[in-house]
């Protein structure tokens, strides 16, 4: 970080403000296993604690005043302060998207997280984001992805769908999908009719990012690999390798957000999709090393 960056001066600015500040001056600057006969099916049904990873940014206006920040034009006329205001938050379920800590997919038994699926063609993934963007002056979102898919499980009637416009992927393609809700007091039927669409890219509305009946996944298949095959269903395989060959299906897989705020003016962030091996307590059995989905914002 650049010593003459005003921050560092006279003040002791709190890290998240500092971080945002940064960001802001930048953009000014530069605008169980399931095995089957004929393949293999797993589903990750693990509860697992999130730690959420809220924080606050706060400043007091006497610190802007400080530094003369406010022209004649006052706060609206000031670049900084502007920018500042549109930094927006991703989040996943309660915790925020930050560079360098990746954040792990929050599993239960009513949400997988993820499915993956092999035969002796192709190799295929499924994994739910549940990801929410946060904001001021923002009218909506829209995401885009770089490999595969996005497969939105979503009611048929139209008047309940959430998605506002988008982009369809065109092809069909071969994977296990995350939704649809079943009720035991429907004789385990779903409460609607559901589809799975596929999305290169769509965007929601901000205030109706998600709703109960709506579940956002990417999805992709791939030309089968034995050594991935080895190293997430091998007999010896163990949470290291398991990680290993997720990512390696994954391919480096990059969801890009892209907000839209009222006054025309767009803004963009990189999101980072890959597996990471963590400890998760098990009660009784303790802490056990998992293989888990993470998200992570890019620099």
């Amino acid at each position: 970080m650049s010593k003459s960056n005003i921050f560092l001066k006279d003040i002791d600015v709190p890290e998240i403000v500092q971080k945002k500040a940064d960001l802001a001056f930048l953009s000014i600057q530069t605008e169980g296993k399931k095995t089957m006969k004929k393949g293999y099916y797993k589903v990750m049904a693990t509860a697992a604690a999130c730690v959420a990873l809220i924080a606050a940014a706060w400043m007091s206006a006497g610190i802007w005043n400080r530094f003369d920040l406010k022209d004649d034009a006052g706060e609206e006329g000031n670049p900084v302060l502007t920018e500042l205001n549109r930094m927006f938050t991703l989040k996943v379920q309660a915790a925020e998207l930050e560079a360098g800590n990746p954040v792990p997919l929050f599993i239960s038994v009513d949400n997988p997280g993820y499915v993956l699926g092999a035969d002796d063609k192709e190799m295929s993934y499924c994994i739910n984001v549940p990801l929410t963007c946060e904001g001021e002056g923002i009218e909506s979102v829209t995401y885009s992805i770089n490999n595969g898919a996005f497969q939105i499980v979503q009611p048929e009637n139209k008047d309940e769908r959430i998605i506002v416009s988008g982009q369809l992927y065109g092809e069909d393609m071969h994977t296990g999908w995350i939704g649809g809700d079943y009720d035991e007091g429907n004789d385990g039927l779903p409460s609607r009719s559901y589809e799975a669409v596929l999305y290169k890219s769509f965007t929601l509305d901000y205030e109706r990012q998600s709703d109960e009946y709506t579940w956002i996944n990417i999805c992709n298949a791939c030309p089968y690999d034995e050594e991935i095959l080895n190293l997430i269903w091998g007999e010896r395989a163990d949470a290291t390798d398991e990680s290993n060959g997720i990512n390696r299906l994954l391919a480096h897989t990059v969801i890009t957000c892209t907000v839209h705020y009222a006054d025309g003016t767009e803004q963009a962030a990189d999101i980072q999709v890959g597996s990471q091996v963590m400890m998760e307590d098990f009660g009784d059995d303790g802490m056990v090393e998992m293989s888990v989905i993470t998200f992570e914002l890019l620099n």
